[in-house]
């Protein structure tokens, strides 16, 4: 009987010694040698550094870390410069994962949000692989100046964008209280085009907001996230002035055109600017630019100015076109809209057109008939 109680004894002490604020996994990697290095990173709201750096012996290796209650970091895992896992941990996990250093993740135990998370990078990785076989494709069409090949390509990877953030929302709905929502918001198909990059999608951050802040109070994800709205929130008023043109001084544009040189739209201050946005993917914006270029040749001497801004991710596609079709305005390029100037202006398609007169003021929008536009101009300029 003692010895009975000396044993419970022994195990409550040890329970109490455990430390109730970390988290440990437990790796099985059956293709990684003995000595393999294994660098472990952590994710810090907008950057990533390292943490740790382990071992392999007998296709194992542990990692255990210290996290605080209520808010879930995230880590990956490297060999070389291959990431092979990806994880969520938070205070009180113990995890087993299997993985291999070739496919990844195989199974996740112990934590559900963990065994979430790598079916969301899985997914994802999926996905990426899917949207560079198609820019390979669209790269080499554009460079055996196949227009049926670009035009399937682009059609594809349009296809492919819209399913994945469909899927992706209705993740951000499915699970409302998981911390792993935060990585799916921010995911992007390449640097320059975010999932949910559209001005519109503050309601959907909203909406996994108010579920977030009561499950994760503490995380700085979620805190970053309200700041991120708010930012949000601040470019829907800016268009929402844009949509009373007459009241409206312009919003400021800065980009690089095609010499690689920053072109602020507000150096053309004192002229009639014709701010356009367009595309070089769409056949219809190459016949406008055709009659808009008859009209800047007519009006350019009087003081008309004309900034364009593209919205193409291929900005060698851009400048071609550039000099191709003889554009001789202000030509800069927004890929993928990563600078946000079409939420600037509450863009929702292109091709968008805006007349600014010469006190700066928004005064005319969408005018695409040449003789309407003309007549605009005409009465501006003098």
């Amino acid at each position: 009987m003692k010895r009975v109680v000396y044993t419970l004894i022994a195990v409550l002490a040890l329970a109490s010694c455990a430390p109730k604020n970390s988290a440990k996994v437990v790796f099985n990697l059956p293709d990684a040698a003995d000595s393999t290095e294994v660098v472990v990173t952590k994710l810090a709201i907008n950057r990533v550094y390292t943490v740790d750096t382990l071992y392999v012996k007998g296709q194992k290796f542990s990692f255990e870390t210290t996290c605080t209650p209520g808010a879930p970091d995230f880590y990956y895992f490297y060999a070389g410069d291959n990431k092979f896992t990806s994880l969520v941990l938070q205070a009180g996990d113990k995890l087993a994962v299997s993985a291999t250093l070739k496919d990844g993740v195989s199974s996740v135990e112990g934590s559900e949000e963990a065994s979430r998370y790598a079916e969301v990078e899985k997914t994802n990785t999926q996905v990426l692989k899917e949207v560079q076989a198609l820019a390979d494709a669209l790269v080499n069409a554009q460079t055996a100046n196949d227009q049926k090949g670009v035009q399937e390509a682009t059609r594809e990877l349009g296809k492919l964008f819209i399913k994945h953030k469909q899927n992706a929302t209705r993740y951000l709905y499915d699970n409302p209280k998981s911390i792993t929502v935060i990585p799916v918001m921010y995911q992007r198909l390449s640097p320059e085009l975010p999932l949910f990059g559209d001005v519109n999608d503050v309601f959907i951050f909203k909406t996994v907001y108010e579920s977030l802040s009561v499950a994760y109070p503490q995380s700085p994800y979620v805190t970053s996230l309200a700041d991120d709205i708010k930012q949000r929130e601040r470019y829907i008023g800016f268009g929402n002035k844009v949509n009373d043109i007459q009241e409206l001084s312009y919003p400021d544009i800065s980009l690089y055109d095609q010499n690689a040189k920053v072109r602020n739209l507000s150096e053309l201050d004192g002229n009639v600017i014709i701010l356009s946005f367009w595309s070089t993917l769409e056949p219809t914006h190459k016949v406008f630019n055709a009659e808009l270029k008859q009209i800047y040749d007519k009006y350019k001497n009087k003081g008309l100015a004309i900034y364009q801004v593209c919205a193409d991710m291929d900005k060698t596609a851009w400048a071609t076109q550039i000099k191709d079709q003889g554009l001789e305005w202000v030509s800069v390029c927004d890929p993928g809209n990563v600078s946000r100037t079409l939420d600037l202006y509450n863009i929702r398609k292109i091709p968008a057109l805006f007349i600014i007169d010469k006190n700066g003021d928004i005064v005319e929008k969408d005018l695409f008939d040449p003789a309407k536009l003309e007549k605009a101009v005409a009465r501006l300029v003098r």
